[in-house]
């Protein structure tokens, strides 16, 4: 019996060993940024968030980067967007210059983060444009807190089943299921937050569990905000087909049809252009809400019960 136990716990801490292995071989290190002038932060349930924002008036249009990036990834695109407009761009909670807390960095967990970062700013009502991730949070921030969300464009956004296409062996943990789960746990103890501070595999891990899910698919059917649809033909990570799944569901949705070239990076290889068509979406959406203008204001602190 001895040795029938002791062989399962070799057996059992030999599989967690190689599944760590192949963890750190697919999943990225994103060391903090420097510090930055430009730098604003604001406690979100003990969490602190970096964000910047341009100042100025109209219903605030708040930036949300994807998985392994950061507020940077819009910096082009902030520039080139109407001046005098408010603008903002955060870290997601668990990337770049945020803090990395224990969570399970999930759609609703995100979401939770989010909505604390508006409330926080005291921005009532935004249109949020979200990048991959960033798009899928969008939506279903739409779709759980619509009286906080204007309008939204989806730039790359994967969330329906198949949608986010990924190598191997990524492949086999970046969707939904067992593999996802364990391997999730594994990443989560209290060694491995330790020996790998900057390692991403847990907010990768968090984030794709929970696209593809049957949860996000019946989300979109409550969203009924004006969006905007930008997609690449040549992105290899989140397939043209599904840009028409989403203009599909979508009641009051226009699809914008990205450069080849770029694929799932197609807004920020032609940020002319994704610009051009960001600021043709807001001015043909009516924004009858109420106006926040961030110059002076000082962020409070915003505190929510957070899913673990």
């Amino acid at each position: 019996m001895r040795t029938r136990a002791s062989l399962t716990t070799t057996v059992a801490a030999g599989a967690a060993g190689a599944l760590h292995a192949v963890a750190h071989r697919v999943f990225p290190n994103q060391p903090r940024p420097p510090a930055s002038v430009d730098d604003r932060w604001v406690d979100v349930s003990g969490a602190r968030l970096r964000y910047r924002y341009t100042p100025g008036g109209g219903v605030p249009i708040v930036l949300i980067h994807g998985s392994n990036r950061s507020l940077e990834y819009w910096t082009e695109i902030i520039d080139l967007l109407p001046r005098g407009r408010c603008i903002v761009a955060l870290d997601l909670v668990g990337a770049s210059g945020s803090d990395r807390p224990d969570v399970a960095y999930d759609l609703p967990c995100h979401h939770t983060y989010l909505v604390g970062f508006l409330d926080a700013l005291r921005i009532e009502q935004a249109v949020l444009v979200g990048h991959s991730f960033g798009g899928s949070l969008a939506a279903w921030t739409a779709a759980e807190a619509p009286e906080r969300v204007a309008a939204l464009a989806l730039v790359a956004t994967p969330g329906l089943p198949g949608s986010l296409v990924m190598r191997w062996p990524k492949s086999l943990f970046m969707r939904p299921g067992v593999l996802n789960r364990a391997l999730g746990r594994l990443v989560r103890t209290r060694t491995s937050r330790r020996l790998c501070p900057d390692w991403l595999a847990r907010q990768d891990l968090g984030m794709a569990g929970s696209l593809g899910a049957i949860e996000f698919t019946n989300a979109l059917d409550r969203i009924h905000q004006p969006a905007l649809i930008m997609m690449s033909p040549g992105d290899r990570r989140v397939p043209w087909e599904f840009a028409r799944e989403y203009q599909a569901r979508l009641p009051d949705a226009t699809l914008v049809e990205l450069p080849v070239e770029g694929g799932h990076d197609a807004i920020r290889a032609h940020g002319q252009l994704g610009a051009q068509v960001l600021r043709q979406f807001l001015d043909l959406v009516d924004l009858v809400t109420v106006e926040t203008d961030l110059v002076g204001i000082e962020p409070v602190e915003a505190r929510a019960m957070l899913p673990t």
